[in-house]
């Protein structure tokens, strides 16, 4: 029998999700999406905002790029040119905000239509391209406010002024721009950007973080304390301006501040608030914001030649480039003495026992370089000046009574100056050769008949030649300092030496008769009664000339031409009288009468009366106190000729009166290599006015002396200075080296020399430091300037305990 089989089933339940569950997993999911989807558009956001900054700032920073090409392109376009100089606006009208502009001239008047108007002025709008590609300079001018949009480029944060600089901006426009309107031709009328621009003049500002360098320099010749002292000289103690109260803001070489100036390490204005005051204080940024347009670290400019264009070229290396007698005047040791071996006779006081500290070498005479220069020409000599001369004439009979023979009885005083700041050596006597004396005097009786005639030229051997012996020759005075050296200014005199043959021998430091039988004799080879009444006369001027020579030289150191003396006749007296009847009498002019009848002192302000001269006009001399004529000066010279206090070079100097407060020393002569045009204004050029390099009358009237700062300089350097190493300064510590060589190493001193003696232009190797602009205008600029050569306390003068009879003490 069949049985059904049987099933078992299992079953297993099954539950839904909740629905809020399922929504809250829905929008969860939806808010990350959400939040992605911001966080990629906030991102991107950013990104193209940065992105926009930073094509904007890129942009920015091209507009500016192409501002700075600009104006170096004007910069070179209208100051590049060696002829050109610069001047800020605050010397002429100008506006708020445009006082510093910087406009540019031409250095020649000449060059330009209106020289008073600068070629353009350095800031942005002068130089934009009108219609027919033509630019107008002056568009901009500081005279009148910048028009349409304006740029601040210096204000409060940096010169303490608000607004002290505002240029106008120039639109940069491109062709082709999308979204750009466009006209006929393609071009797009609006600005895609703007630029500014302003170049300031740095030179006008005084550089006030110079540092002194000067004991690095110990190579030959300046391998000495005293000569490293001159060159100091040069350089600039640093601007210093003063402040409300007067005392210094503060000394750039202080102990406080030599960490950062004497190790050169200021380089920006901005590190001027670093500086410290007196009180050891950073001066901060304050005074560093208020000095903005006073003050710069240092300030170099290219030696260029802004006369002639080119570069300046190096006197110091190719001193004949202003011919020979400059070369022998600048090579001082060809005539100043030794003083490890001094000449004899040997001067008093002794020099000191270290020679290289020696201020007052004596010179050696010298005689002029060249011997007959032409007007305008520099010269060059090393010789006493004609100061005086008194010829006193006596003509009479040998006896009293009778016929007797005609003789001529003559004599002189004769006055010489040392014009120089040094003494000279005097070992050898001079000589004064006179020509000129009348050839036909006459002795007329009272009815005007001739009864003799004489030719003083003739009688005293055609030229009258006076030898003046030196002090060395004076035992008596040997042991006297102005007997053994011609001292710095001072006047000697010499009398004549009773003779009745050659030679004529002046007495050293005599200027009377007193004491002495000063006459020479000499006969005239005519006959006369002796008891005849007359007088002695001319019919002709005398102009006397006169040379005057060292020793026995052949070559005249000068030659004097006299006033012109008129003709004359003595007052009556007899052939045998003992009193002379007339002299020839004139001396160096040293004042002129002005109609008010007091004095001015024009005798060094004249052209044509240097005293230096190698041939002296009579327009340097005038005549003594009663006018020219001879006949105003018989018998006896007066002491009144020469003993005459209101001038300089007539004192008492016989054996009294011999103090240095009498003595003039004028004119000066390197002791040293030189390192200054200014050096150059003791230069002696024939027939002009003394001082001429330098002064206003080097360049007034056609002269173009001047030009000498403008085409020259010294480096200091010598042909056989070969001692320097890389990193020392130069002896002119203001220059810079730059450049390299071909190899790519730093230009060597060899180099340098060598340029400079070939044609002179190391100055290609070479910039000037501590340049200073002398259009700046800024009263502080030049207060710092001028006060750079002051002494920083406690540093004070040091005065010689001079000697009375020399002026010096240890020294000459």
């Amino acid at each position: 029998m069949h049985r059904p089989s049987s099933t078992v089933c299992s079953t297993r339940s099954f539950r839904r999700p909740h629905g809020a569950f399922a929504l809250l997993i829905v929008l969860t999911l939806i808010g990350f999406l959400v939040l992605l989807l911001i966080g990629l558009a906030t991102y991107t956001r950013i990104e193209t905002a940065v992105a926009g900054n930073t094509q904007r700032q890129a942009q920015a920073r091209q507009n500016a790029l192409l501002g700075l090409q600009v104006a170096l392109g004007q910069l070179q376009r209208f100051a590049g040119p060696d002829q050109r100089v610069t001047a800020t606006a605050a010397a002429f009208p100008n506006v708020a905000g445009t006082a510093h502009y910087t406009g540019v001239w031409d250095s020649d008047p000449a060059a330009t239509a209106t020289p008073e108007t600068p070629l353009t002025w350095l800031v942005s709008g002068n130089e934009v391209v009108k219609a027919g590609n033509e630019t107008d300079p002056l568009a901009v001018k500081p005279a009148a406010a910048p028009t349409g949009a304006t740029v601040e480029l210096v204000g409060q944060k940096t010169s303490a002024v608000a607004r002290d600089v505002v240029v106008p901006l120039v639109d940069i426009t491109s062709a082709g721009v999308p979204g750009q309107a466009f006209v006929a031709g393609g071009a797009s009328t609006a600005p895609i950007g703007r630029y500014g621009w302003w170049v300031g003049d740095q030179g006008v500002k005084a550089p006030v973080a110079v540092p002194d360098r000067i004991e690095q320099i110990t190579y030959a010749p300046y391998n000495s304390a005293e000569l490293r002292s001159r060159l100091r000289q040069q350089i600039a103690l640093g601007a210093s301006p003063i402040d409300r109260i007067g005392e210094p803001v503060f000394e750039p070489r202080d102990p406080n501040n030599a960490p950062l100036v004497e190790k050169d390490k200021v380089f920006a204005s901005s590190q001027f608030a670093f500086l410290k005051d007196s009180k050891n204080s950073p001066i901060g940024p304050l005074s560093n914001r208020q000095h903005f347009h006073n003050w710069s670290p240092n300030n170099l400019a290219v030696l260029a030649n802004s006369k002639l264009g080119g570069l300046r070229q190096d006197l110091s290396l190719k001193p004949d480039l202003l011919g020979q007698a400059f070369a022998a005047w600048a090579e001082y040791s060809n005539y100043t003495e030794d003083p490890v071996s001094p000449m004899e006779p040997t001067p008093i006081p002794a020099y000191t026992e270290d020679p290289k500290s020696v201020l007052r070498r004596r010179l050696t005479i010298q005689p002029p370089i060249p011997s007959s220069p032409g007007p305008g020409e520099i010269t060059h000599k090393i010789a006493p000046v004609l100061s005086a001369l008194l010829l006193n004439f006596n003509l009479q009979t040998t006896s009293s009574t009778g016929v007797h023979p005609l003789q001529a009885r003559l004599r002189f005083i004769v006055g010489a100056w040392n014009p120089y700041t040094s003494g000279l050596i005097v070992p050898e006597e001079l000589r004064l050769e006179i020509d000129g004396l009348p050839r036909n005097m006459q002795f007329v009786d009272a009815s005007g008949v001739v009864l003799a005639s004489v030719d003083l030229r003739a009688t005293f051997g055609q030229t009258l030649v006076l030898r003046l012996e030196s002090g060395a020759s004076r035992a008596d005075l040997n042991e006297q300092p102005d007997a053994r050296s011609w001292l710095p200014g001072r006047v000697y005199y010499w009398t004549s030496v009773a003779n009745t043959a050659p030679p004529n021998i002046g007495h050293f430091y005599r200027k009377n008769f007193v004491g002495f039988s000063a006459d020479i004799v000499r006969p005239i080879g005519q006959t006369i009664l002796a008891s005849t009444s007359g007088s002695w006369r001319t019919t002709t001027e005398t102009t006397l000339t006169l040379s005057l020579f060292k020793g026995n030289d052949e070559l005249p150191l000068a030659k004097y031409e006299s006033v012109v003396f008129p003709s004359f006749s003595c007052t009556e007296a007899s052939a045998s009288s003992t009193t002379a009847q007339f002299s020839f009498y004139f001396r160096l002019d040293q004042n002129k009468p002005v109609p008010d009848g007091s004095s001015v002192e024009t005798w060094l302000i004249s052209e044509g009366r240097d005293p230096r001269s190698v041939l002296l006009k009579k327009e340097a001399f005038v005549a003594g106190p009663d006018g020219p004529e001879p006949e105003n000066y018989p018998g006896n010279p007066t002491t009144r000729l020469f003993n005459n206090d209101d001038l300089l070079l007539e004192r008492a100097m016989a054996q009294s009166g011999r103090s240095y407060n009498e003595d003039v020393p004028v004119f000066e002569l390197p002791r040293s290599p030189l390192v200054s045009i200014g050096q150059l204004q003791s230069l002696a050029i024939e027939g002009e006015r003394p001082f001429m390099i330098g002064n206003p009358w080097g360049g007034a009237n056609g002269n173009t002396f001047n030009d000498l700062f403008d085409r020259f300089f010294f480096s200091g350097l010598t042909p056989a200075t070969s001692s320097l190493t890389p990193g020392q300064p130069l002896p002119n510590a203001n220059l810079k080296v730059v450049g390299r060589g071909p190899s790519g190493n730093q230009v060597s001193f060899d180099e340098i020399t060598n340029k400079g003696t070939t044609d002179g232009t190391s100055s290609k190797f070479l910039t000037q430091g501590s340049a200073f602009n002398f259009n700046s205008t800024s009263s502080s600029a030049w207060n710092g300037l001028l006060r750079s050569g002051r002494f920083i306390q406690p540093t004070s003068f040091t005065y010689l305990d001079s000697d009375e009879l020399t002026g010096t003490a240890g020294d000459l």
